[in-house]
């Protein structure tokens, strides 16, 4: 992986790969349930707030869904994409109403 990374061009396009790295031009909705068992909320928030200091437009949906068979690592997961889709649906209607 070292060598991949001197390359100044693979290095462009791997840290094109990380959602942390450069902010959305457009605007986003991140959502995330606080009690995720697979996608730690903190890191979400985290890469929510670097995009907003970079100037991004971002609304953070926060759901608190408690958590559901943590040992089986997706139901808390998935549990918030199921449980969020009003907000994200009412967020696309208000983007589409500009």
């Amino acid at each position: 992986m070292d060598e991949l990374e001197a390359d100044p061009a693979i290095k462009a396009v791997l840290d094109s790969f990380d959602l942390g790295r450069s902010a959305p031009a457009a605007p986003v909705l991140v959502a995330q349930n606080v009690s995720d068992d697979v996608t730690p909320a903190a890191d979400t928030y985290e890469m929510a707030n670097a995009w907003r200091a970079a100037g991004a437009d971002v609304t953070v949906a926060k759901l608190d869904t408690p958590p559901l068979l943590p040992q089986a690592g997706v139901a808390g997961h998935s549990a918030g994409l199921l449980l969020d889709n009003p907000t994200a649906a009412g967020w696309l209607i208000d983007r589409f109403s500009h």
